[in-house]
């Protein structure tokens, strides 16, 4: 079972080096990129200002595109082993900046000057974030570690460290109360829907599951 293990390691390893690290160079054209990153679908790269790309970053395959695009002295951050579902957005007028181990559902959309927000400035996503299907991060936003922005909301404030985010306009609650299942009325089931939406669409991807879903 190890030796098995040991050749599977191996040979996704082998692919990634012969073809898709070769593809994202040619896909990500204008990027900085660390080793390791995997492009399986379309990305549309503008690159007028500085897009950095985290090693082993991985944009997935799906119905739609994803979309970078970054003015002249904007920039865009990705992290390392941040996965991007088809179909996300990322825009940067000032900047976006996005954290390690993140995982952005398809759909998702972040961007520093949207019309429809009144603000303006750098969204910041911190380390071990999920965002998920559809959700829409306003500017200036900041996304601390470790939370979850559930299916279809809508994120105009800042979002502490550990809590679920959800609705429009999104509202946070502690994981720990959405997870213990413990609280009291409308807040409680307010949490319980949360979980509800943010696996509804898509399933968290495992530690040991780089290609999982979003």
């Amino acid at each position: 079972m190890m030796v098995f293990k040991l050749v599977r390691r191996i040979f996704h390893r082998l692919i990634d080096a012969l073809y898709y690290e070769p593809r994202a160079i040619l896909v990500l054209r204008g990027c900085e990129l660390a080793r390791g990153v995997r492009v399986e679908g379309d990305v549309v790269v503008t690159a007028n200002g500085r897009i950095s790309i985290g090693r082993r970053a991985h944009f997935r395959r799906g119905i739609a595109p994803q979309d970078l695009s970054c003015d002249a002295g904007a920039e865009i951050v990705i992290g390392p082993r941040t996965m991007f579902n088809y179909g996300g957005i990322v825009k940067a007028r000032h900047a976006v900046r996005i954290g390690a181990n993140c995982r952005i559902g398809s759909f998702a959309r972040l961007d520093d000057s949207a019309p429809e927000f009144e603000t303006r400035g750098p969204i910041v996503v911190e380390d071990d974030v999920w965002i998920a299907h559809g959700a829409v991060i306003a500017p200036g936003v900041t996304i601390g570690h470790g939370a979850v922005v559930a299916a279809g909301s809508v994120v105009a404030r800042d979002v502490p460290a550990n809590t679920l985010a959800m609705g429009n306009p999104a509202r946070c609650f502690p994981l720990e109360l959405v997870a213990s299942g413990e609280g009291q009325s409308a807040g409680d089931a307010s949490s319980r829907r949360g979980q509800e939406l943010a696996g509804g669409r898509e399933q968290a991807p495992g530690p040991n599951q780089a290609g999982a879903a979003l």
